[in-house]
This record gives structure tokens, sequence and C-alpha cells, in this order.
């Protein structure tokens, strides 16, 4: 194994309960168990705690918590660069790729001190920023430190870019020393853009829940954040339909909030179920460690978003045994992992119809419902975390000098 001895740096915004935290853990983990140096470094949080477990050798870096000051002379240096950038910018056209591109680096260097400073506490690392937007912070950060970067993402391809031009987007790209992709849909964008040294890896599953075999009671269950790109509206919505015809159902959504406005969307959602006389059989509850064995016997698992990358909250269901039903939301991970009518229900984004009608499938057919969930846990065994630590170790080892 090449790069053994490296330290591997993972770096993400904050380590509270969400997607990207929970696929940052699973590797810090994963890397920890073939006894790789691994470390979580984030960016916003001030504090280093982790809502999920960690193994006992991985550590949590917050670039905020830094006791160091870093010295004139970088001060200096750092400087000097900007100043040298601006001069040089003057002799380009403005309206060209490279003006562009100069202009958006003289703020990412000026933005970037804290974070070069926990960089430089490791001695030739290898970092993985799982986002588009934290790759670009490590990508000025590191600059003049010794270290290969590879970039994961974290969502949809156009979602990743954020606006970004997508010529600067490109010329980053190509900079760095790899590029992951959660999903074909996203890989397949980013050679559009220029980029060739990408590889697809799905997110690691590492779960001690069993497949659940037994009886199912009547219950629909989520587990997300509560934020309005997963449309858990939709879902309300549809369910009042649906509980029409079958009223013994109930819905219980466990979301985990971050943000203001997240804290914002749950207390719309909770007006939207008291105004469609709703409360009693549709819950919204606080995100759980134990999640799934709270779900695991539910009857039916939906996700409603608009995009994802690649859903970890699906995957997980899927490999529970839950019969599932998803959108084919932007992103292209549930069209990837979801064969409509074999392993699950696929239907179009933001159609209560389609939603309705796949909820009456399932709650009809039992049977079927069942078949479509033990076929899902296929999944267990394509995304085993070993396979997918060995995945990224081979990127390491192709991408990594």
């Amino acid at each position: 194994m090449k790069n053994k001895k490296r330290p591997v740096l993972i770096v993400i915004g904050n380590n509270k309960n969400g997607g990207i935290a929970k696929h940052a853990t699973m590797l810090a983990n994963g890397f920890s168990d073939i006894n790789k140096e691994a470390y979580i470094i984030v960016t916003k949080d001030q504090n280093e705690q982790s809502f999920f477990d960690l193994k006992e050798n991985v550590s949590v870096v917050s670039t905020k918590n830094t006791t160091t000051n870093i010295n004139k002379a970088a001060k200096r240096k750092i400087a000097l660069r900007i100043k040298l950038l601006k001069i040089f910018s003057f002799f380009i056209p403005k309206k060209s790729k490279a003006r562009r591109f100069l202009g958006f680096s003289v703020s990412k260097i000026r933005n970037s001190l804290s974070l070069k400073e926990t960089l430089e506490q490791f001695s030739n690392p290898i970092i993985i920023a799982l986002g588009l937007s934290y790759a670009i912070d490590v990508f000025y950060a590191s600059i003049g430190i010794k270290c290969d970067m590879l970039y994961g993402t974290k969502t949809y391809a156009e979602g990743e870019l954020g606006g970004l031009d997508t010529d600067i987007a490109s010329i980053l790209m190509k900079s760095f020393s790899g590029v992951v992709s959660q999903t074909n849909y996203t890989s397949d964008y980013f050679k559009k853009l220029g980029v060739s040294n990408i590889k697809v890896i799905g997110n690691p599953l590492a779960l001690a829940t069993p497949v659940y075999k037994g009886e199912r009671n009547n219950r629909i269950v989520n587990f997300c954040r509560i934020s309005k790109e997963k449309r858990l509206d939709l879902l309300i919505k549809a369910f009042s339909v649906f509980h029409n015809e079958f009223p013994d159902y109930c819905i219980d959504i466990y979301g985990n909030i971050v943000t203001q406005a997240e804290e914002e969307h749950r207390t719309e959602l909770l007006n939207l179920i008291d105004t469609l006389d709703l409360t009693d059989c549709v819950k919204i509850h606080n995100a759980r460690k134990d999640i799934h064995e709270v779900v695991k016997d539910a009857a039916m698992f939906i996700s409603t978003s608009t995009f994802e990358g690649l859903s970890n909250t699906m995957i997980e269901a899927m490999a529970l045994g839950l019969p599932c039903i998803c959108t084919d939301c932007d992103g292209g991970g549930s069209r990837e992992y979801i064969e409509d009518g074999i392993n699950g229900l696929l239907i179009p984004k933001d159609d209560e119809t389609a939603l309705i009608e796949a909820m009456k499938k399932f709650a009809n057919d039992r049977v079927f419902a069942e078949k479509c969930g033990q076929n899902a846990t296929a999944v267990r065994e394509r995304l085993e975390i070993k396979n997918i630590i060995s995945q990224w170790q081979n990127a390491i080892d192709e991408y990594c000098s």
C-alpha cells in the first residue's frame, strides 16, 4: 500500500448531525481500521464534538480553535502574493477566463489563513475535502504546503458549483490531485468540464442493525435534515390523501436541524400538519443515534427530495430491508441504486399523484413491498465500508504522489 504513513485529513464545515458529517465519520473510521492516521478538520464549528461515534484514534480538529497565531512573516508573504496577483491581473484582458480566475483567487487566499495554519500542523498529508467549497478553501490554504488533495462530492453536480463560474471550477478541479464523485451523473457532468482524474465511489455503509425480516407496522418513515429540498411538505400533502383510504397508517419523520432556516422550515411543516388535521398521525421527531433500530420495522421509507448526491438515508433504509419509495431527483443517486419495481419504487420528483399511487401500491401488496425491501439489501455488500475504503485507498495510490 502506497502512502501508508501519511495522515489523512477530511475537511468539512461542521461535525453536527448531517449527511456530510456522517460521510466524513465513516471515512475516518474506515481509514483508522486500516491503520491510517485520520483526522476530521471542521472549518465552521467552534467545538470538536462529533454527533456520530468516532474510533478512539480518530481526532476532530477545529480551525476556529487554533491556539497559535500566524507569524508576521507568513502574513507578509500572503499579502505579497495577493499584491502580485492584483498587479499581474492588470495585464490580462478584463473579461478573460484568466482574469476572472485571478480575481477569484485573491479573495480566497485572503480568507485562507486559519485553515492554512491548521494544515501546517501535519506532515505531507493527504487531504480529502468533502464538497467543492471546502476543496477550494483547501486549494488556496495549501499553497506552499507539501500535500495531496482529493475533492469528494457531497451533492448533485450543479449544486456542487453553487453558482461558481464553470471556467473557474474547471481550472480548480483540474488542479486537484483527484476527484471522487458519489454518482455517475456528477462524474459525467464534471467530465464535460474537462475533468479526467475522477472516480465514482459510493458512500460507505456500516450498519450494526441487521436486515429486518419480521412483521411490519403501519408506519411511513423518513430520517433526514429538515430542509426545503427534502420536500417533506409533498410527503405530508400526499399522505393526507393516502390517509383517507388507509386510516391506520401514520408518518414518523426524524429530522436533524443545523441552521436557523431549517428550524423555521420545521415550524412551517408543523403548521401544514395542523392545517391538514394530521396532528394525531404525522409526527416530526428529533434526530436519534439509534435511528436504524427505531425505523427498521416500518411499512415503508419515503424520500421526496428534489436533489441529492447519494442519500445516506436512502441507502441505509435499503440496507435495513425497508420497502423504499424515492424520487428520481437531480443528482442521479436514486436512479443508480433503485431499480423501479425490483428493489424499490422510483417516482418523478415533485409529483404528488405518483407518490400517492406508489404508497397505495406498497400498502395494497405487502408481499410485493417486502420483496422490494429484501432485494434492496444487496446494497449492503455493494457499499460495505471495507469495500469503499479499499476504493478510496486505490484512488489515493493512483492520484497521490
